[in-house]
């Protein structure tokens, strides 16, 4: 009998140490990386949703002011940006960074818009 519960007890030892380890992401790295790959084929303002999957909290920001992201940060998952760009009036096309850190990766959405049609 004292066997017996010795090795309940080692057993339910072991699946709890497994169980906490199954539920930690020691083991995985940090990543980003984006699933949109279209680029604003027009020189007006707008908004575009992207696609962002992450395996840790992250935060977004873009390099220019002409296009702005929401949401700025989210938890580890499947995230939808929506990116809110404003016209553009000049006669050549433009491109900004859209960065994505998560944890100690950082992964880089490039849109570029075109420009205004002159006549």
């Amino acid at each position: 009998m004292k066997i017996r519960l010795s090795m309940i007890a080692l057993i339910t030892a072991i699946m709890a140490v497994s169980c906490q380890k199954l539920h930690r992401n020691d083991d995985v790295p940090d990543s980003a990386w984006f699933a949109t790959a279209d680029q604003i084929e027009m020189s007006e303002a707008g908004t575009r949703r992207i696609t962002v999957y992450t395996t840790c909290g992250w935060t977004v920001e873009s390099s220019a002011e002409w296009v702005t992201v929401e949401p700025k940060s989210g938890k580890s998952g499947v995230n939808e940006l929506t990116l809110t760009f404003s016209e553009n009036t000049g006669t050549e096309q433009r491109t900004a960074e859209i960065n994505c850190t998560a944890g100690t990766y950082t992964d880089t959405y490039i849109i570029t818009q075109k420009a205004a049609e002159t006549l």
